[in-house]
C-alpha cells in the first residue's frame, strides 16, 4: 500500500528531476522565503489587516523585493495618467499645435 502511493506521487512531484537541476524542495528555503516575505511584514504589533489590504501589502512588497520596484513605479504612474488624462497624447501632441491659429 505504502509503495503504491509512492509511485503515485513520485510521477505527479517530478521529485527526481527537481534534485537534478538543484530547485529547491520543501520546507527550509521556502518556508524561509515566506516567513520574510509573508510574516516579518504583515505580523507586526496592532496590525490588522482586510483581506484585500493584505493582498495588496503583498504585491508591493513582492515587487520591492524583487527588485523591480523602479519598473512599477514607472507603469504605475502610466496607468494613472492614461487613467486621469485619456485625451494628453492628442492634446500634448503635433495635432494640438496644428489646430492652433
Amino acid at each position: 500500500m505504502k509503495t503504491e502511493l509512492v509511485d503515485e506521487f513520485r510521477s505527479c512531484t517530478k521529485w527526481y528531476a527537481t534534485r537534478i537541476v538543484r530547485y529547491p524542495i520543501a520546507s527550509g528555503v521556502i518556508e524561509g522565503a515566506c516567513r520574510h516575505l509573508i510574516k516579518d511584514s504583515m505580523e507586526r504589533a496592532g496590525m490588522h489587516w482586510s483581506l484585500e489590504g493584505a493582498h495588496a501589502m503583498l504585491d508591493v512588497r513582492s515587487v520591492c523585493l524583487g527588485g523591480q520596484w523602479e519598473l512599477f513605479q514607472e507603469q504605475r504612474i502610466e496607468q494613472e495618467k492614461n487613467c486621469l488624462y485619456p485625451h494628453r497624447a492628442f492634446v500634448a501632441g503635433e495635432a494640438f499645435f496644428a489646430l492652433a491659429p
